[in-house]
């Protein structure tokens, strides 16, 4: 069954979808069973690593923000560090595995 109440459920779903992303993106992951408590990582975080951490939110939001958008990449990323992020990516993965969500 298709129709304009359809539409609207779907476009209201994906509303809601955009929306979360941009909530967990931003930091606020209550929804997601990681636990994002950083003192457990760092009890006592310097001022350089929570400036790191806003940079680094708010340049993963612009991104999603842009390509949602249409926009054109606003950081794009340098073809020479493909190798580099690729196993650093890896590592990522492989070093939280153990994680369940």
């Amino acid at each position: 069954m298709t129709g304009e109440s359809d539409d609207d459920l779907f476009d209201s779903w994906t509303k809601s979808e955009d929306d979360e992303m941009q909530r967990a993106l931003a930091g606020e992951m209550v929804n997601s069973g990681v636990d994002t408590d950083l003192s457990a990582i760092q009890p006592n975080p310097t001022a350089a690593h929570v400036a790191l951490s806003w940079a680094l939110r708010d340049t993963l939001l612009c991104g999603y923000r842009s390509a949602m958008s249409g926009e054109e990449d606003k950081h794009p990323f340098p073809e020479d560090m493909w190798s580099v992020t690729h196993a650093l990516l890896r590592l990522s993965l492989i070093m939280t595995a153990h994680i369940k969500t």
